[in-house]
């Protein structure tokens, strides 16, 4: 899952929203700190089944900074600009 600037842009964890919505909000963290994180999930039965998932269990999630050069950094931010206009979304 790649997120930027707390926004999805590729891929998710889980079908569910809880989950990625915990790694959205773990990797605003880990952006302003610098410091990975691993994130333990427990999820019972009920839980799973609410979000999705066909099994209970456990997720283990490693959330990481990743730097890139300034150049590609903004050509992401453009292309997530041009994509919010196109579907009326602000960003």
């Amino acid at each position: 899952m790649l997120v930027i600037e707390g926004r999805t842009l590729k891929g998710s964890v889980t079908i569910g929203g809880c989950v990625d919505a915990q790694v959205i909000e773990a990797s605003a963290q880990v952006m302003r700190s610098g410091v990975p994180q691993l994130l333990h999930l427990d999820l019972g039965e009920e839980d799973a089944l609410e979000i999705g998932l066909t099994c209970a269990g456990a997720l283990r999630i490693l959330v990481e900074p990743v730097s890139m050069a300034p150049e590609i950094s903004a050509q992401i931010k453009d292309l997530l600009r041009n994509v919010c206009d196109c579907q009326g979304i602000g960003l």
